[in-house]
């Protein structure tokens, strides 16, 4: 019986089949190896890639923050330029209008002919009074919003009905303790104009003298000034180094009667003393200095003399 014959195997058969698997396997390793060192770098080259494209981008982000931000800032100091400046335009406003208001009033009784026919401006007053027509009511120390240093007034009430100052008659207006915020009278404001012995009133600095006493007064008794009311506001502005409003009064030679109340802007209160005046009987002097950075004040008629009651 034929018999099919067996391949034998030899050595170099072997030999072949394994450098054949060896060949096949290293092929498959490298095949399956390349692809993923291939797609290592591919994938640290994108990662680097993003990288430096997110660090550029947040620095631009960064950047236009910033730019941004700058841009917000200047526009709200704009606007708050505006605002400030359309808020100052709008007290103006009101202040001569209010002013205005005034001397119609005034006009008018004058038309009339009533018993206020001699202080007309007394009536318009306690008209506008009475009609809620008077603007910055409440007391304040510092500038009045609305009114200019140089502005100039005829009458102490017209004064009163802008928030001036608050006093027809005395020469100093106060806060009272009650009411302010410092537990103590505090001074707002000063009206300089005839009344008191003449001391120093020249330039930027005022010799204030106190009020009380009748020590202007001939037809009545002289006494001492004392430390009370407005006195002792002045005192106390001076210890807080509170500023004052002062109001020069000029008035027009051998016519006292014609006077215009001019408003001179802040001053603060350097120093206080007493001594005898010309009456003999004692009286406060308060040196007041003008504040810098306010305009120059031009004076009416002539130099004032220094304070009144």
């Amino acid at each position: 019986m034929f018999k099919r014959p067996v391949a034998i195997k030899s050595k170099n058969c072997f030999a072949v089949v394994k450098r054949k698997r060896d060949l096949l396997d290293s092929l498959l390793d490298e095949n399956a190896a390349y692809p993923k060192r291939k797609w290592d770098q591919k994938r640290a080259s994108s990662d680097l890639l993003s990288k430096s494209y997110s660090i550029k981008t947040y620095w631009n982000f960064k950047e236009w923050q910033v730019k941004e931000r700058s841009l917000q800032c200047s526009a709200e100091v704009v606007s708050r330029g505006r605002s400030k400046d359309a808020k100052e335009d709008k007290a103006r406003s009101l202040v001569l209008e209010t002013l205005k208001q005034f001397d119609l009033l005034r006009r008018k009784v004058l038309r009339d002919g009533s018993d206020f026919g001699r202080r007309a401006d007394l009536k318009a007053g306690m008209i506008m009074k009475r009609n809620n027509l008077r603007i910055n009511e409440m007391k304040r120390v510092g500038p009045i919003p609305g009114i200019e240093v140089g502005d100039q007034f005829f009458f102490r009430i017209e004064m009163l009905v802008v928030g001036l100052h608050m006093q027809v008659q005395a020469g100093i207006d106060f806060i009272v303790a009650k009411e302010s915020k410092f537990s103590e009278p505090v001074a707002v404001s000063i009206v300089a104009s005839v009344g008191y012995d003449y001391d120093l009133n020249e330039g930027d600095t005022l010799i204030y003298t106190g009020q009380g006493g009748n020590v202007h007064k001939d037809d009545k008794i002289q006494e001492d000034q004392k430390l009370v009311r407005g006195n002792l506001a002045l005192r106390n502005s001076h210890r807080q180094n509170l500023p004052v409003r002062v109001i020069r009064c000029y008035c027009k030679k051998n016519r006292k009667s014609d006077k215009i109340y001019t408003y001179d802007g802040l001053y603060q209160v350097e120093k206080i003393w007493n001594e005898k005046g010309r009456s003999g009987c004692l009286v406060y002097k308060f040196c007041l200095q003008r504040l810098c950075g306010q305009p120059q004040l031009v004076s009416a008629y002539a130099l004032p003399s220094s304070s009144q009651d």
